[in-house]
């Protein structure tokens, strides 16, 4: 009757692990080149998403924040469609 029990809440266990659908990475793209936007996408983003800094011209008096835990990959639009000048400490 034990054994019985073991491997039927085995395999509930095995069978709840089949069900649960992979988590997909998403990419999301921040409203404007502002640093308000881009941490707000960066806040957004979980673990494996990629945050895209569109095309513009924006100057930052600070830099963005990126917890140790979130592993995000943060990519602009390209060296000549995303130009960003930070003024004081980056």
């Amino acid at each position: 009757m034990v054994r019985l029990r073991v491997a039927a809440t085995g395999f509930a266990l095995l069978a709840g692990l089949l069900l649960v659908e992979p988590v997909q990475a998403i990419t999301i793209t921040a409203a404007s080149s502002s640093r308000a936007h881009v941490q707000a996408a960066i806040d957004a983003a979980a673990s494996g998403d990629t945050v895209v800094v569109p095309p513009g011209n924006s100057v930052w008096s600070t830099g963005v924040s990126i917890p140790n835990f979130k592993k995000i990959s943060l990519r602009g639009a390209g060296m000549e469609s995303t130009i960003r000048l930070t003024v004081g400490r980056v």
